[in-house]
């Protein structure tokens, strides 16, 4: 008698066992958080050392932005959540230099001629090409504005 009890006992042993590892193996994958993936083309936000650009011996007006102390400074925040790519040419194609976080704040140097990617100059000075949907302009404050008188509401 005490052998059918013995191997009744040993049943419902197996069986939770096989119960507990089931679950181990099948739900708790599902109920915690994966590792972020890393990938070979990813840089950190501050990226690498920008590479220094050939000094020309007579330059453009045209390639030079205009930096004059009566042409305010244009900001952009960046919105895109994953952050940006910085490149070294205005296409999706060109080589990534480096990356701006999201809610980063950097100067606007320019438009390419399509208005598809913004020129950028970054906190760290990282200069390069940024697509444009993912920035939001800042408007800069009047300087001086000439109506000293409060607009009626």
């Amino acid at each position: 008698m005490w052998q059918k009890s013995f191997g009744t006992i040993i049943g419902f042993g197996l069986l939770l066992t096989f119960l507990g590892g089931g679950y181990y193996l099948l739900v708790m994958p599902l109920v915690s958080t994966p590792a972020r993936p890393t990938f070979d083309n990813e840089f950190p936000v501050t990226g690498p050392t920008p590479k220094p650009t050939p000094a020309a011996s007579s330059p453009s007006p045209s390639a030079t932005p205009d930096t004059s102390p009566s042409s305010p400074v244009k900001t952009a925040k960046v919105i895109e959540p994953q952050g940006l790519r910085v490149r070294a040419e205005p296409n999706r194609e060109s080589e990534t230099l480096s990356g701006v976080a999201v809610n980063e704040t950097v100067e606007v140097l320019e438009t390419s001629g399509n208005g598809e990617f913004y020129r950028i100059k970054t906190a760290d000075g990282i200069e390069g090409w940024v697509i444009a949907p993912g920035l939001e302009l800042e408007t800069p404050a009047e300087p001086n504005s000439t109506n000293s008188d409060p607009q009626p509401q």
